[in-house]
């Protein structure tokens, strides 16, 4: 015999899914913020780490000392890939130390 009401086995299941999806739904509300908080604070540790391994690649250019700023600027540039500053910073230490297609990739990476 059928349900008029259309509350079969359907409406169960359908009901079901509701209650997963507000409890899920809630759970991201409480979280959602938290995580992004913790995103956010981690970009920045990374921002900031990376800027202060510039400067040390900057000092130690200005050495002269070509090999050292090149691991001070890699590592720059691996935790803040999109600083064009750090970048061309690190073609002009390739450029000094004669890699002439890195430092171009650099620059044009920069641009």
């Amino acid at each position: 015999m059928e349900n008029p009401e259309g509350a079969g086995k359907g409406a169960g299941t359908a009901a079901a899914l509701r209650l997963k999806f507000g409890r899920w739904l809630n759970f991201f509300r409480r979280t959602a913020p938290v995580l992004l908080a913790a995103a956010l604070s981690s970009q920045t540790l990374h921002a900031s780490e990376a800027r202060s391994l510039a400067s040390k690649g900057t000092r130690a250019y200005g050495k002269k000392d070509y090999p050292k700023a090149y691991e001070y600027y890699g590592r720059a540039v691996q935790l803040d890939p999109k600083n064009p500053k750090i970048i061309f910073n690190s073609g002009d230490v390739f450029y000094r130390l004669e890699d002439y297609s890195k430092a171009r990739e650099a620059f044009e990476a920069a641009a």
